[in-house]
């Protein structure tokens, strides 16, 4: 499997467990994945901007995923 199929996994998991919490507490999930997102780039050595960035595009994609998923794109 490609670094980018196991991305998509992990993003269309997370998005399913997203999708399972009730409205009021995914915002509170969100915070949680992107800290562990940050934590896990992190230890790959990557230089700081690509460790913000790596974490910011899985939020927008588990976002993205969410709504498409939801039927709001």
């Amino acid at each position: 499997m490609s670094a980018h199929d196991q991305l998509v996994t992990a993003a269309t998991r997370r998005a399913h467990e997203i999708m399972a919490l009730p409205v009021e507490e995914r915002e509170d999930r969100y915070a949680g994945m992107k800290t562990e997102h940050l934590a896990t780039a992190g230890a790959l050595g990557l230089p700081d901007d690509a460790v913000q960035e790596l974490a910011d595009q899985m939020e927008r994609t588990i976002r993205r995923l969410v709504a498409i998923m939801e039927g709001g794109e």
